[in-house]
């Protein structure tokens, strides 16, 4: 992702080119919960690793 950080993206039928960055710190840690809440397993594996699980941000280039 960092290497190349553009691609494509659809949803329900609809495309566009978007631009990905990892989330800064204070945005990941707003972010992480919802993250869990929507899918439990993030939390596992969270526990089981030392890195940090990064949040990607897409903007619409």
């Amino acid at each position: 992702m960092k290497v190349h950080p553009r691609g494509r993206l659809e949803v329900r039928g609809r495309t566009a080119d978007v631009e990905g960055r990892e989330a800064s710190p204070d945005v990941h840690e707003r972010l992480w919960p919802r993250f869990v809440r929507m899918f439990r397993q993030y939390e596992d594996y969270q526990r089981a690793t030392a890195r940090r699980i990064p949040i990607i941000e897409l903007t619409v280039v």
